[in-house]
């Protein structure tokens, strides 16, 4: 029984305590006023529902010098300069295979394309294409591209789940 008006006791004594307190005013502090909050990021997500990609997949990104930035997609190749896309497949240009997986842009402003048929460089009209059979790429596959400080391009090309091909190639040309 003694134990009841114990916790009872406590309880209301607690609730006086509590409801007497003043709320603090979040701009008091000992160590001076509260920082702003910091703001949510803003987000802008593209999908095949809300845009023209080519794919759902994007597999590499770049950045051209007019500020428009080259999506390699599973299905195809696009651009998009903030407005407008365009969309390179090779139903409509001479894109090398629609599966495009890395991009990067040489000095002079190119496109370098790789794809699962080859390596495609884009002047922004005209394509040139290298595939196996007219260069000495080691795989059809083209997974990944970059250009060193000599601006020779070094292409590296491989099959997921094949053993023994591919490799690493470079191109001066």
């Amino acid at each position: 029984m003694y134990r009841y008006r114990w916790i009872l006791s406590f309880l209301i004594l607690t609730a006086l305590i509590l409801s007497a307190c003043q709320p603090i005013d979040p701009s008091i502090s000992s160590v001076g006023p509260m920082p702003e909050p910091i703001p949510a990021p803003d987000w802008l997500a593209f999908d095949r529902g809300n845009s023209e990609l080519p794919g759902f997949s994007v597999f590499d990104l770049a950045l051209d010098p007019s500020g428009a930035i080259w999506i390699a997609a599973s299905n195809g190749l696009a651009k998009f300069d903030g407005t407008g896309w365009e969309v390179y497949t090779p139903e409509n240009s001479d894109l090398p295979d629609q599966r495009v997986a890395a991009l990067t842009l040489d000095d002079s402003g190119n496109l370098w394309v790789g794809t699962d048929n080859g390596l495609a460089q884009f002047d922004g009209t005209n394509w040139e294409v290298y595939t196996t059979e007219n260069s000495d790429l080691p795989y059809r596959s083209v997974h990944e591209l970059a250009f060193d400080q000599d601006g020779m391009l070094w292409v590296g090309t491989g099959c997921f789940f094949c053993s023994g091909s591919g490799g690493l190639a470079s191109f001066d040309g």
